[in-house]
């Protein structure tokens, strides 16, 4: 049962580690960057973005999760301070979902 156990783990972490690397990269400057903000919050992802001094780009977007672009270095340092979880490439995410089978 041990030798189970131990090989559950073994193979969950040589799956995970690509995605960590992926979903860790940091977003480059002008790329689309998913903004995640937390369910028990005051503000909504578009609200912490337009706070912070970004713009949210695409039509729909979620409560919890918004895309927005950026051209300044100090806007993920202002969206901390404004209440974001954490912050995605866009690509990254983009990446991922395709790597998995799933579409928007």
């Amino acid at each position: 049962m041990n030798y189970i156990c131990l090989g559950f783990v073994i193979c969950l972490n040589l799956l995970l580690a690509p995605v960590a690397l992926i979903a860790g990269a940091p977003p480059q400057l002008g790329e689309p960057l998913v903004v995640v903000v937390a369910p028990w919050g005051d503000a909504d992802a578009a609200d912490v973005i337009a706070m912070a001094g970004g713009q949210v780009f695409g039509p729909d977007q979620p409560v919890l999760a918004s895309v927005a672009i950026y051209d300044d270095p100090v806007f993920l340092d202002r969206l901390d301070a404004h209440g974001a979880l954490f912050v995605l490439s866009f690509a990254g995410l983009s990446a991922i979902c395709n790597a998995i089978g799933v579409s928007s």
